[in-house]
């Protein structure tokens, strides 16, 4: 991303695809964020949010709100949570929250710049603004807010496995905060054993899914679920619908996750077929 526009390029030759104009200024740029669908989000020196579609074409844009006076900015990159939503700042203040549409769900005041964002595997937010790092809810709801001695700026935030922050602040210290493993609590150890076989208990079927890739993915599904497939299926080759389907993985949900999901893109399948039992 530079000179003023967008490029996206061929992987296999290095031939420019195309290419989208923005306000653009090297010093206030943002890393461009691509979600499940190929839709790609990014965020200009004047606040502006757009979502390019994977041929270069606008989808949308939203006009942040631009404080002219002001002379500090840090534009964060986008970011996305499970349920899809585009997560942006407009490098002034804020932290705003769009639909797939483009469409404002909520604005989270921080009053000063955001230095960093990110969020979790349970879909809550964290923010460092100033000599404070806060954590949100997916409906903008401030949980918790802790002050550091030192102010974080150029820091970004990273987040470990159980859950605990990590950011520099610009005095050199390390603040770690939270974390989902509370002490003394020893993290669960998944079995040693494999998982005995689903037993069949009719209106089931198994989903056999090849991919332009030659990856083949199997789901165990009820026949409900497989007809939706098929539905989505049928109506996209029609012309109609979105260009993913998602795909509840059930018995392979690992971890810690409350579910898991496959998203099939339109264009990627090859062949499929269902092995009712």
């Amino acid at each position: 991303m530079t000179n003023s526009k967008l490029y996206a390029y061929n992987s296999l030759n290095g031939d420019i695809k195309w290419e989208y104009g923005i306000s653009y200024d090297p010093k206030y740029k943002s890393a461009p964020t691509i979600d499940s669908s190929g839709t790609i989000y990014l965020v200009d020196n004047v606040g502006t949010i757009y979502a390019i579609n994977p041929d270069g074409t606008l989808k949308w844009q939203y006009l942040t709100e631009k404080l002219s006076s002001s002379s500090t900015r840090t534009t964060i990159n986008p970011f996305i949570g499970l349920d899809g939503t585009i997560y942006a700042s407009n490098g002034y203040r804020n932290l705003y929250a769009l639909d797939q549409n483009g469409t404002l769900k909520w604005t989270f005041n921080t009053s000063a710049p955001l230095h960093s964002a990110l969020i979790d595997k349970n879909n809550k937010i964290y923010i460092s603004v100033g000599n404070n790092v806060s954590s949100l809810d997916s409906n903008g709801v401030q949980l918790w807010s802790i002050e550091t001695e030192t102010a974080i700026i150029g820091s970004s935030l990273a987040i470990a496995e159980d859950g605990t922050i990590y950011v520099a602040g610009n005095m050199g210290k390390i603040y770690a905060i939270g974390g989902d493993v509370e002490e003394g609590e020893e993290p669960t150890n998944p079995p040693l054993d494999p998982e005995p076989p689903v037993e069949p208990k009719g209106d089931r079927a198994i989903l056999v899914i090849t991919l332009n890739t030659g990856v083949e993915k199997e789901y165990d599904l009820s026949m409900q679920e497989v007809q939706q497939f098929i539905n989505w299926y049928e109506g996209k080759a029609a012309g109609s619908g979105p260009i993913t389907f998602a795909i509840n993985k059930h018995y392979n949900n690992k971890g810690p996750f409350k579910q898991r999901q496959d998203y099939i893109i339109f264009d990627k399948l090859v062949t499929f077929e269902v092995n009712e039992y």
